[in-house]
């Protein structure tokens, strides 16, 4: 079950709008999901699931945000991002990196909505 507050009871909107325009200012690319969810597409297909895949999982979730920086002027604020993404994944999606990819999913769909909205 997912919980929607993260880092000490702070909502998960915050969260949701600090990635949300971070794609849509052009700060870090929206493909980084894409790559994100090819790199772990095996996760999805594995019945036998282990703490080792989350760490793996994190790792490659603050290495794909880190490849994806377009402005790298805002590197510090992409890795702050990418940190509390992964404390979100390790909070409410631990073992199930499919349903965070999916929330990653709506997340940059809302945002290319709201863009459009503007």
């Amino acid at each position: 079950m997912v919980c929607w507050e993260h880092d000490s009871g702070k909502p998960v909107v915050g969260l949701i709008k600090d990635l949300i325009d971070s794609i849509g200012d052009r700060i870090i690319s929206k493909k980084f999901i894409y790559v994100l969810k090819q790199e772990f597409e095996i996760f999805s297909q594995s019945t036998s699931k282990n703490h080792k895949d989350d760490e793996i999982f994190s790792t490659e979730l603050k290495r794909t945000l880190r490849r994806s920086i377009i402005n790298e002027q805002k590197a510090a604020e992409v890795e702050k991002l990418g940190e509390r993404l992964n404390r979100f994944y390790e909070s409410s999606f631990s073992r199930d990196p499919g349903s965070f990819i999916s929330f990653l999913e709506v997340c940059n769909a809302i945002g290319q909505e709201m863009q459009h909205e503007v």
